[in-house]
């Protein structure tokens, strides 16, 4: 594996890389100030727990891990212009990786073949990573609050989120039709024959029993719109899907009529998952379980 540097990000440099995603910010704080009003009237020690998103901001440090081949020196002299984020499930004795994915590595928190396949996700070697585990002091709680509060902001303002899938796969046959489609245009799946449809279907009903689509905090990126990519193992490998294709996918797959009855009901129960889990539904906003 190659090795790694964590950059702090200067103040100076951090505030154009969030520009984009804090421009409401004006508005969310008048909101928040009238909740933080309530709360703290009904329990005053909440003072000392909350605050408002500019103050997280300016207080939660960003770390960037960077290739120490890279042109940044740890001086945090050169200007960082983009970063990608990773999303993904902590793991645990609840669940077992995919078949051939490899063990964990070194101290990433994912398999040896999505760390792979997260790397080659960047434009360059010079693009930054931002990875909970590396880029948040997990020994310091105040700084863990402080981070969390700009959740949000570090998400929307990546170039670009990979959500990682490990417990579930897609073998060879399987790769081979969804690269076929890559894009999964409508106009493709409106030519696709019905038993790729179904088999189509049957990879979509996998990709939204995955464990990620069940976490809070991944929702939560899912519905702020900052997943960009999937990375799904196939094999000793992965298969890349953009959240448009699999939009997509849902959309023209969920056509009742175009399956056997006894998919019906599977659609049915997974168009509701993909709706639980999915950007537009707004009720879900806010919840925070863990991963």
């Amino acid at each position: 594996m190659r090795a790694f540097q964590l950059l702090k990000v200067s103040e100076s440099n951090k505030s154009p890389l969030f520009r984009a995603a804090s421009e409401n910010l004006p508005e969310i704080h008048q909101k928040s100030r009238a909740i933080l009003k309530r709360l703290q009237d009904f329990y005053p020690p909440s003072l000392q727990l909350f605050g408002l998103k500019d103050t997280a901001i300016s207080q939660a440090p960003l770390r960037l891990l960077f290739e120490q081949s890279t042109q940044y020196e740890l001086s945090g002299s050169s200007w960082i212009k983009s970063y990608i984020a990773l999303s993904y499930c902590w793991h645990s004795d609840e669940w077992t990786p995919a078949d051939g994915l490899g063990s964990l590595q070194d101290d990433w928190p994912i398999s040896s073949t999505m760390v792979l396949g997260f790397l080659s996700q960047r434009q360059n070697a010079n693009e930054g990573l931002w990875i909970d585990t590396f880029c948040i002091n997990q020994e310091d709680g105040r700084e863990k609050s402080e981070v969390i509060g700009s959740m949000d902001l570090i998400y929307r303002s990546a170039r670009k989120v990979v959500a990682v899938l490990e417990d579930i796969s897609v073998d060879a046959k399987e790769k081979e039709l969804m690269d076929e489609g890559k894009a999964f245009s409508d106009e493709h799946l409106r030519k696709t024959d019905k038993r790729s449809l179904r088999t189509l279907t049957a990879i979509f009903i996998r990709i939204l029993s995955a464990r990620w689509f069940k976490r809070a905090w991944c929702s939560h990126e899912l519905q702020l719109g900052a997943v960009s990519t999937f990375l799904i193992p196939a094999g000793e490998t992965y298969m890349e899907l953009s959240a448009e294709s699999l939009e997509v996918l849902h959309a023209r797959t969920c056509d009742y009529h175009l399956v056997d009855d006894d998919l019906a009901s599977l659609l049915r129960n997974c168009f509701r998952s993909y709706v639980f889990c999915s950007r537009v539904w707004e009720a879900s906003k806010g919840q925070t379980a863990g991963r």
